[in-house]
Formats: structure tokens, C-alpha cells, sequence
């Protein structure tokens, strides 16, 4: 009512009506839809890239909220069926505290962004800006370390989760996606990397290996969890290459600018799931974790193809293949059997 009577501006509702679409009624999220698209055809859809990244953030949290109720009411159910007992039980809270909403998420989360994303698709222009704007966040996360947390971290696995269930009908945007993503992995991976190497290597020696309980030190904790966000990044990039079938040849003579192949078929395997649950959000809480999350991080940047495109490297900032490593030969095949365990 208040958007209908230009009480506010469109602008400020927009988050809003993102946010909405993850309501549990479905009355809601009609009439939410109904606004967003009555507010594209008024504004277009640069209305919709410059309001949907908080859109995105606002929907997170609502989300959160949704599970911390919801959590809090089995807890209630639970204690009075026990005769009025405690809560008892985390009821699958990670240990900082973060509740994991990738779990239920992922499909309500998906629906509405569909939705959106429907809007749009009309043109390659158009579409690329949307995922632009969902896909800046992963750079985001990845290129401070002093700023990544555990919750940037969830809130990644959050957005991959949307990214994955996007109606794409194009091989050229499942292709952006991955050019996308590559960028993130080739301007920090390989470093981090060997910085982490370092570092754990350095913490081992001086400690004798008697320390797993321990809290890492601020700096270490930040790469850490600087790893995990870039763990979500490699498992995305690995599913949308398996689901849509994407070998590291096409992925490498890929280039955003080229012209669109319209006899290219699109192959989509809906068979291929999305987990990146192995990815620890507390992995800064202790050295074990951290350990841990290392050698995650690790076998996910071994297994990753050496598949950047060319025309990649002339916007980053050295140009260099994942900090220095060295280069590997391209192979069409990229269904390993190996990748199996970590990107089913």
C-alpha cells in the first residue's frame, strides 16, 4: 500500500520486496512478485542492479531470522514434551554461534531469484549486470582478508546456493559464470595458498604440534577464513562445469565479449547436486579447524582445471597464473571421478 501511494520510493523497496520473497506465505511472496514486476516495467532493469545486491543481503538475513525462529520453536516443542527440560542441543548451530541457512535455504532462496532473474534475461547485457552483481560479492569476500569472517562465509554459501538453482538457458551464462569465478580464484588462490603453507608450517614448528585446541592468531585466523570463501568459490565454479558440461578447453577459449554461438546446445544434468557443506564457517575458532580447513582448501585448488581464459589475465593485477603457479595442460575431460566426493 505504502509503495502503491508513492509513500516511498521505489528504490528503498526493492530490498524489500527481494527479501519478501522467502516469506513463508505465499500470499506474500504473490504480491512481493507482483510489485517487482510492476516495478521493472515502470524503471527498467537498472532499477533492478542497483538495489539488488542489499536486496540480497537483506533476504540472508530475513532467512536467519526464519531459521533462528524456527529453531527456537522446535527447541520449545522439545523441552515440553520432556516435561518442561531444557533446550538442549545446538540443533545443528556451527560452534561460532552462525546458524547455517544453507540448509533450508537454498530452494525458497532459489524460487525468488528465479523469478528475477526471469525479468532480466531479455538481453545478454542485461542478465550479465544481474549476475555481476550477485557474483561481485565472492571478489568481494576474497580480496581482503582483514575483513572476511565467518559470516561472509556462510553468507557465500548462502549465495552459491542461489547462484547454482538461476534458470539459465544459454551455455553463454553458465560460461560467464565460471569466467566469473576464475577471476577470484586466479587473483588470490595461489598465494593464499602458499602463504597458509607458510604460516601453519611456522605455527607447527613453534608449538610442537600440541596447540589444536588453540586459537589461531588474528592474521591467520583471516586467511583462514579467507580460504573458505574461496573453497565456496572453487566447489561453485566445479558444479556448474559438471551440471552444465563444461569442459576446461570451452572454459579457456571462453571470452565475455566474443559473440554468442546460438547453435551451441545447451546440456544441463540435473542429477549433478550442489554441497559445499564441507566448508567449516568456524574454521578461525581453532587450529584443528583451521588444519582442517586448510587441506580442504588445498585438494580443491589441486583438483581445480588450469582453465583461465586468456583474455582474464589482462584485468588483474599482475597478469600471473594463481600467483606463480605453474601452468598445466588443458584436457576437454573435467569429470573426474575424483571431484565426485567434494562437489556432489
Amino acid at each position: 500500500l505504502v509503495l502503491r501511494q508513492g509513500l516511498t520510493h521505489p528504490a528503498s523497496a526493492f530490498p524489500t520486496l527481494v527479501a519478501t520473497q522467502l516469506d513463508p506465505s505465499p500470499g506474500v511472496k504473490r504480491l512481493a512478485r507482483k510489485l517487482l514486476k510492476t516495478q521493472y516495467t515502470r524503471h527498467g532493469a537498472a532499477f533492478f542492479e542497483h538495489q539488488l545486491a542489499r536486496g540480497v543481503e537483506l533476504a540472508y538475513a530475513f532467512k536467519r531470522r526464519l531459521e533462528h525462529a524456527a529453531r527456537r520453536r522446535k527447541r520449545q516443542q522439545r523441552a515440553e514434551n520432556n516435561g518442561g527440560g531444557g533446550g538442549g542441543g545446538d540443533d545443528g548451530d556451527n560452534e561460532g554461534g552462525e546458524v547455517d541457512v544453507t540448509k533450508h535455504a537454498t530452494p525458497n532462496a532459489a524460487e525468488g531469484f528465479g523469478f528475477i532473474y526471469s525479468l532480466v534475461n531479455g538481453t545478454r547485457t542485461m542478465r550479465n549486470a544481474f549476475l555481476n552483481t550477485l557474483l561481485r560479492r565472492f571478489e568481494t569476500a576474497s580480496s581482503n582478508a582483514s575483513t572476511s569472517t565467518a559470516s561472509d562465509v556462510l553468507f557465500l554459501r548462502f549465495l552459491a546456493g542461489v547462484v547454482v538453482e538461476l534458470p539459465f538457458t544459454t551455455v553463454d551464462e553458465a560460461l560467464y559464470v565460471v569466467f566469473q569465478l576464475n577471476r577470484v580464484i586466479s587473483l588470490r588462490g595461489g598465494l593464499l595458498l602458499e602463504n597458509l603453507a607458510k604460516a601453519l608450517q611456522r605455527r607447527g614448528a613453534n608449538n610442537g604440534g600440541d596447540d589444536a585446541n588453540a586459537a589461531p592468531s588474528a592474521a591467520l585466523k583471516a586467511d583462514i577464513e579467507l580460504a573458505c570463501a574461496l573453497s565456496v568459490v572453487l566447489l561453485l565454479k566445479s558444479h556448474v562445469k559438471r551440471a552444465y558440461d563444461l569442459s576446461d578447453a570451452r572454459v579457456a577459449s571462453y571470452a565475455p565479449t566474443e559473440a554468442t554461438r546460438n547453435a551451441e546446445i545447451m546440456r544441463f544434468d540435473e542429477s549433478v547436486t550442489f554441497d559445499c557443506s564441507i566448508v567449516d564457517a568456524s574454521a578461525g575458532q581453532s587450529m584443528r579447524a583451521a588444519n582442517k580447513a586448510f587441506v580442504t582448501f588445498k585438494e580443491l585448488m589441486t583438483k581445480d582445471a588450469s582453465d583461465f581464459a586468456e583474455d582474464m589475465f589482462k584485468e588483474t593485477a599482475n597478469g600471473k597464473r594463481r600467483g606463480g603457479r605453474a601452468k598445466r595442460v588443458v584436457q576437454d575431460d573435467d569429470d573426474d571421478d575424483d571431484d565426485d566426493d567434494d562437489d556432489d
